[in-house]
C-alpha cells in the first residue's frame, strides 16, 4: 500500500507499507486528530492484527487504514490523500 506524507516543508511524498508495524509507525506519527472515528478503528484494527497477524485481522486493518487515508483532507491543489 502506499500512502502520501507532508513533509515539513509542506512537499507531499509517497511511503510505502508492506507491514503492519510500517502502518503502525506511520499512524501513530502523523498528524491525524487521535480522536478522529477513522483514526481509532484503523488503529484498534492495526493493534489486534499485530498481535494476532491472522490474514483476516491484516486485512480488516488494511481497509480501515484506507479508509482513514481517504477521509483527510488535503489542500485542493493536491490530487492525492494523505495520513500527515
Amino acid at each position: 500500500m502506499t500512502l502520501y506524507q507532508t513533509r515539513h516543508d509542506g512537499g507531499v511524498h509517497a511511503v510505502r507499507i508492506c507491514t503492519t508495524r510500517e502502518a503502525f509507525k506511520v499512524l501513530t506519527v502523523g498528524k491525524v486528530p487521535v480522536s478522529a472515528d477513522e483514526w481509532q478503528t484503523a488503529f484498534d484494527k492495526l493493534v489486534k492484527a499485530l498481535l494476532d497477524p491472522l490474514p483476516r485481522k491484516v486485512e480488516e486493518a488494511r481497509e480501515a487504514l484506507l479508509r482513514l487515508s481517504a477521509s483527510v483532507t488535503l489542500p485542493s491543489d493536491h490530487a492525492r490523500r494523505s495520513l500527515h
